[in-house]
């Protein structure tokens, strides 16, 4: 693992911040814009700039968002600036066992996981032929069998001379309380 949580960034790579306030803006809207996408998008972004780093040891360039109105030597303080593992993890927000597992995709597949069940069923789904099936089948149909409809006073009082009417109870009163 490349450090701890808590400042784990002993170097100083992230010293280009201090006093450019461009530096940071530029950054900082890189960091909003990658914030915002997916999390597979952002772990294979990261597995994509490992596997650039491959040749130049353990180093990555600043990741950084321009948007044209920074000074041109600021642009290319940002472009030749390289960052260890620990601040590449400090900028993007991401934990440093978190880069490990991320540098190990990088190596094997290539390509970020997708979460395991997707486009399975679920691991707690039922099976169809289960016997908890079969039970809730059996229950839910005695439910609708004893829930039968009462007819409304109106009907009742329309029906009453037809002897159609059939209820549970003789009670054709009905009181409120």
């Amino acid at each position: 693992m490349v450090g701890n949580a808590k400042g784990w960034c002993n170097c100083n790579c992230l010293s280009i911040f201090k006093d450019n306030i461009e530096i940071c803006v530029a950054v900082g809207r890189f960091c909003v814009d990658f914030w915002q996408t997916d999390k597979l998008y952002q772990d294979q972004t990261i597995i994509e700039w490992q596997k650039y780093t491959k040749g130049y040891g353990s180093n990555y360039m600043l990741p950084f968002a321009a948007d044209g109105s920074e000074d041109p030597t600021n642009i290319e303080k940002m472009q030749s600036h390289k960052i260890c593992p620990s601040a590449l993890c400090t900028i993007v927000g991401i934990s440093g066992r978190k880069h490990d597992t991320l540098k190990k995709l990088a190596n094997t597949t290539g390509c970020a996981k997708v979460h395991g069940l997707k486009g399975k069923k679920s691991n707690k789904a039922f099976k169809d032929d289960s016997e908890e099936i079969a039970a809730l089948i059996l229950h839910f149909t005695i439910l609708v069998g004893l829930g039968e409809v009462r007819a409304t006073r109106l009907i009742r009082k329309l029906l009453r001379d037809t002897n159609t009417l059939m209820t549970r109870d003789d009670n054709d009163e009905i009181t409120s309380s």
